[in-house]
């Protein structure tokens, strides 16, 4: 796979290509110095555009270039914020490693582009790239295209997959056929979350842990009582711990609380604040103690675990350890 700096300048390329062909007819050469390339590159980049399906015509004689009327689309009127918004997505989405498919992204971005109209397209080139999405840290899934696609397939066909899979936790690669019910990005990365033979439960794997993988004949039907919420239960991100649910009660300092309130971090969460001192109550039902205990470690001191005992003793022994190392 290309760099992704070089392959977002080559998709945005492409955009002012069209842009710039709707009607106006550039020649090559002008293109070229528009956008600081090489006519070489220019023709590559029209080449490219025909396979994607935009009707770009090239004169023989003039080297004039020229993009026909749109014919994607049609019943489709995109105002430029719709038009804007959609472009952004795509080009964040392309940018960061959050998804396999870049190369479908760029190509949906440049199809799009094409079924806009010229006076869209004018006000849109100028603002690419003027609104940008910090996102957080991801998992950048090189060489995992292969198995979302065959995970995506199997999920669609309620079809088995065997997988080799390499846990963190284990030393050695498993092997399981697992039915896939759903796939769902959370946490940095992409998951499957299906019943896994090995185990005899519903597990969940992440897609870029997946060594190999094979779609299976196997048939299998999705339990009526699977939901990805019913599974999940209350965990404070992904992994539900057995028991009953935790009634966790924090205080935030002044320093950290506006911060922490703005934030919908979990779907049972209430917040209290102090109006005398600044500071919050942060109440959440949560199933399972551990993953919390690390959200709250990255708020320090600002940050007293008021109940339940057990949530306590867990951040203690953070603590102790964090001694020992420190």
């Amino acid at each position: 796979m290309q760099n992704r700096t070089t392959y977002i300048d080559r998709v945005r390329r492409l955009l002012n290509i069209i842009r710039l062909s709707q009607g106006g007819r550039p020649k090559i050469e002008e293109l070229a110095d528009i956008c600081q390339v090489s006519e070489r590159t220019i023709y590559r980049d029209i080449n490219k555009l025909r396979e994607l399906g935009i009707v770009i015509s090239l004169h023989p004689e003039t080297h004039r270039v020229s993009v026909s009327d749109p014919v994607y689309l049609p019943p489709v009127q995109f105002t430029l914020e719709e038009a804007f918004s959609m472009l952004t997505l795509c080009f964040e989405a392309a940018k960061e490693p959050v998804f396999p498919l870049l190369d479908a992204i760029g190509e949906a971005t440049c199809k799009l582009f094409g079924a806009l109209p010229r006076k869209i397209t004018d006000q849109l080139m100028p603002l690419t790239g003027k609104v940008l999405m910090q996102k957080e840290p991801s998992h950048s899934h090189a060489g995992s295209t292969e198995a979302f696609l065959k995970v995506r397939e199997a999920c669609a066909k309620h079809r088995a997959v065997s997988i080799k899979y390499k846990s963190p936790k284990d030393p050695d690669s498993i092997f399981t056929r697992l039915h896939p019910y759903q796939i769902f990005f959370a946490r940095h990365a992409w998951y499957v979350i299906g019943w896994a033979e090995l185990f005899k439960e519903i597990r969940m794997f992440h897609i870029g842990r997946i060594e190999e993988i094979q779609v299976t004949d196997e048939r299998f039907k999705n339990p009526k009582s699977f939901s990805l919420d019913r599974y999940l239960r209350n965990a404070w991100s992904l992994i539900p711990e057995p028991g009953p649910d935790s009634d966790v009660e924090i205080r935030f300092s002044p320093l950290v609380a506006q911060n922490v309130s703005e934030v919908r971090w979990h779907k049972t969460q209430q917040i209290t604040k102090n109006e005398l001192d600044g500071s919050i109550i942060f109440r959440v039902r949560v199933s399972g103690l551990n993953e919390i205990s690390w959200w709250i470690l990255g708020y320090g001191k600002e940050a007293e675990v008021l109940g339940p005992p057990e949530l306590r003793n867990i951040m203690r022994k953070h603590i102790e350890e964090l001694n020992r190392i420190y």
